[in-house]
This record gives C-alpha cells, sequence and structure tokens, in this order.
C-alpha cells in the first residue's frame, strides 16, 4: 500500500523499510521483488536506489540476467554515491550466486570503464578483486579486465593496488607470459610508484614461474636505467636475486612479505642510526610483529552498514538572538525555527529581495530584506557602539553602466525605538536616480 503511494517521502520510506528487512531475512522479501522491479524507473533516483539494492539481496539466481539488464541503463543517471551502493550489492551478490561471475564481471568491466570518480572506480576494483579471490573460475576473466583498467588509469593506487594483485595471482594462470606485457607498460609509461609497483610484479613472476625468468631478468636489466631510485634499486635487488640466490632465498625474499609493523620498523632503524654503533648489524627480530604483511592491502569495508546515530548537539537557531532583542516580538516567545533566505526577485534586477520567515510557537514573522546593489565604501559600515545614529556611505553600478552612489543617515528614535532614514542619491543619469530612489521610497 506504501510502494504505490503518489508521494515520493512515503515510497522512501516503504523501499527503505524492505531494504533493511532485507539485510538480514532476504527470503522474507522475495514476495514484493515484483513490486520492487516498477521502482527501477522512479524518476526519484533516491528510491530507485534502494530498489536495486534491495532486489540484488532478494533476487534468485534465474533471475541475475534479467535483473543486469534491467540496471544496465540505470546506472548511467544517478551520482558515483548511488552507483558505490549498487557496487556493493553486487558485491554481495556475486558471493551468494559464484556461478553467475559470467553474468555480473562484465558489467563490473563497462563500470570501470565509463568515468567517475576515484571512490567509484576503488569500489568497482575492490568488487571485482573479491569476486577472484572468492572464485578461482572467475580469475582469468577477472584478471584480464583489470589488466585492461591499468592500461589507462590516471589513479595511482589503484594501479599499484592491481599490480600487487596481478604479481601474486597472475602467475598461477594456465598463461602466465600474456599479463607481463600489461605490467613492463607501466614501467614505461606510468609514475615513480607505480613503476616500483610493476617492477616488484614482474620479480614475482621470475620467482614463480621459472621458464619465464630469463625473460623477466632482462627486463628487469632495462629497469636499471631508470630516472628514480627506488625503481633502479628495486630492480637491482631482484635481478640479483634471480640471477644468483637459491631458490628457498627467492622465495622467502620475493614472495613472503615481511611480518613486521611499518611504524614499528621505521621506529627500530631510526633507533639503530640514532644509536651511532654500527658494530653489529640491524637486528630484524627487535620489530614488532603484525598480522598482515606490508603488501597485503587493507580489505575494503562495504558501505552499506549503518553506523550508530550519535547524539547530536541542539541546534542554535542563527537568528534567535536578534529577534529576542527586539521588544514587539518579546511575547511571541523563543522562535522554533528560521528558514534560508528566498529571493523574492530575479537576481539581475536593480535592486533585490529577500525574505525570511521566522516560526514561533503561535506566530509566523516575515523578515524583509531589500538589496539595491549598492556596496559601503569607505569603511563606513562600521558602526561605533552606543550610537544612535550614523552615515553609510555607498556606491554601486546600475544596469547600463550607470555608476551611482548614495548617502544614507539611519537615525533611531530613543522614545518609540522607531527609525528614520535620510538617503541622497547621486547619478551621472537623472533617471537612475530616480529609479533607485524609487525603490528605497
Amino acid at each position: 500500500m506504501c510502494c504505490t503511494s503518489p508521494k515520493a517521502a512515503v515510497r522512501f520510506a516503504a523501499v527503505r523499510t524492505l531494504n533493511k528487512v532485507a539485510m538480514a531475512h532476504p527470503n522474507a522479501v522475495m514476495s514484493c521483488n515484483v513490486d520492487l522491479e516498477k521502482f527501477i524507473t522512479d524518476p526519484n533516483r533516491s528510491i530507485a536506489t534502494l530498489a536495486i539494492t534491495t532486489l540484488l539481496k532478494t533476487g534468485a539466481e534465474s533471475s541475475v540476467e534479467r535483473l543486469m539488464q534491467q540496471i544496465s541503463g540505470f546506472v548511467n543517471e544517478i551520482s558515483d554515491e548511488f552507483k558505490i551502493v549498487v557496487v556493493d550489492a553486487i558485491r554481495s551478490l556475486c558471493s551468494r550466486y559464484p556461478r553467475k561471475h559470467a553474468v555480473m564481471m562484465p558489467f563490473l568491466a563497462k563500470m570501470l570503464r565509463n568515468d567517475g570518480s576515484y571512490e567509484y572506480k576503488k569500489a568497482i576494483v575492490e568488487t571485482i578483486i573479491a569476486i577472484i579471490e572468492e572464485n578461482p573460475d572467475a580469475k582469468v576473466a577477472g584478471l584480464a579486465h583489470l589488466c585492461e583498467f591499468i592500461e589507462d588509469c590516471e589513479h595511482d593506487n589503484l594501479s599499484t593496488r592491481v599490480l600487487h594483485l596481478l604479481g601474486r595471482e597472475a602467475p598461477k594462470t594456465p598463461n602466465p607470459s600474456s599479463y607481463i606485457r600489461f605490467i613492463y607498460n607501466r614501467v614505461i609509461l606510468e609514475s615513480t610508484k607505480v613503476r616500483a609497483a610493476a617492477v616488484t610484479a614482474l620479480a614475482k613472476f621470475g620467482a614463480q614461474c621459472v621458464d619465464l625468468r630469463p625473460s623477466i631478468q632482462i627486463l628487469l636489466k632495462r629497469c636499471l636505467l631508470d630516472s628514480d631510485d627506488e625503481v633502479r634499486d628495486r630492480a637491482t635487488f631482484y635481478l640479483k636475486m634471480l640471477t644468483e640466490a637459491a631458490e628457498s632465498l627467492i622465495h622467502n625474499f620475493i614472495l613472503d612479505g615481511l611480518q613486521v609493523s611499518p611504524s614499528g620498523l621505521e621506529r627500530s632503524i631510526l633507533d639503530y642510526l640514532r644509536g651511532g654503533s654500527y658494530s653489529s648489524p640491524f637486528d630484524l627480530r627487535v620489530v614488532p610483529v603484525t598480522q598482515q604483511a606490508l603488501s597485503q592491502p587493507e580489505k575494503r569495508v562495504p558501505v552499506m552498514t549503518e553506523e550508530e546515530e550519535k547524539p547530536k548537539a541542539p541546534k542554535v537557531e542563527p537568528y534567535a538572538a536578534q529577534l529576542a532583542a527586539i521588544p514587539q516580538f518579546a511575547a511571541l516567545g523563543p522562535v522554533f525555527k528560521s528558514g534560508t533566505r528566498i529571493a523574492l526577485t530575479e537576481s539581475i534586477a536593480e535592486y533585490t529581495v529577500h525574505m525570511i520567515k521566522h516560526t514561533f510557537a503561535n506566530a509566523v514573522v516575515l523578515q524583509i530584506s531589500e538589496i539595491l546593489g549598492l556596496v559601503p565604501c569607505e569603511r563606513s559600515d562600521r558602526v561605533p557602539d552606543g550610537k544612535t545614529q550614523h552615515t553609510v556611505l555607498l556606491s554601486g553600478v546600475f544596469r547600463g553602466g550607470f555608476e551611482v552612489l548614495s548617502k544614507a543617515t539611519v537615525a533611531v528614535d530613543p522614545s518609540d525605538n522607531s527609525i528614520n532614514m535620510n538617503i541622497i542619491i547621486r547619478s551621472n543619469e537623472p533617471l537612475v536616480s530616480d529609479l533607485v530612489i524609487s525603490a528605497v521610497a
């Protein structure tokens, strides 16, 4: 009943409730899937996004193809923030139906080729990586899509993330040599950070694929001429290991990451250098151990989980103090809410009028402010404390390029707190002076 309401707020509340129920009990919402599919084309994009994510949680395996076709045109019409929500829902759907990776992987690859923000691209990359790690059958297709992505990737962090994955997983595929071209292209074309990651990925190929080791050594020799120290040092170290070291050392120093804390390693090295005694070598055993290797990136946390709401500080209305200072409004009590400034005239008019609505318990006060397009000059906008009379000098340009000068004297009558104003307008065009003064009078 709520889902068919003509009010967008009611429809949104209904779909959001179904979405929350689907997180814990997806089978209970499956009976509503027919109604939810109608919301994919809802003009309210928030409702459409909630409907899509709910369907991705509750849809049956047989309906995956049809669902992907329905949302293929939808994702181009929503913002990147909503796209990330859809990507996370696809990620959970892949975990439930791993055999459907052949349908969802091309869909994600198509989204990856489109323009988008860093967070949007990161969500897709992490989803493809999660599918590869959870489903061995999707490894070859997923790695191929990621290789295509880094050929034209503008985010160094994502490129290094993909290169790390290629160095770890691609040598285990049936045809590991097909990935070397994509990795070596990064050594030639990319930034220092990406080039260094590409050198490490090449070394991992040489460590795991003995038949490819001579070719990897040739590529590493070319990296010795790189302009950056980090890239040259890595290439020198890996080339020495692959050329002269035993297989056990190659495995320990290239494939196994250091199980130490990065901050602890830095602190221990600094302490060793400050000690000034180099008679004994640096002992890695003094560094604190961590459960995560240095080369192992952190896994992305899904964004669908809702954080616990924290108590908010009471809102202070910006005009409350100003209204309380006016004696005529004292009987109305405290202001309940003040609205935003609303323009009552066009911005290109000679003068503009704005209105602010103040809501009290039993009354509504409309504050009207008129702006002539004149600005104070010679610091005359500064009013000394305690003065009941002040003169302000104003200047501006009227439509058509006519300069306008104004002198306004404002005085407060202490007997009744009324305000009197005397204003003088000067312009080279008499008609302009008359128009401006008529706007005030």
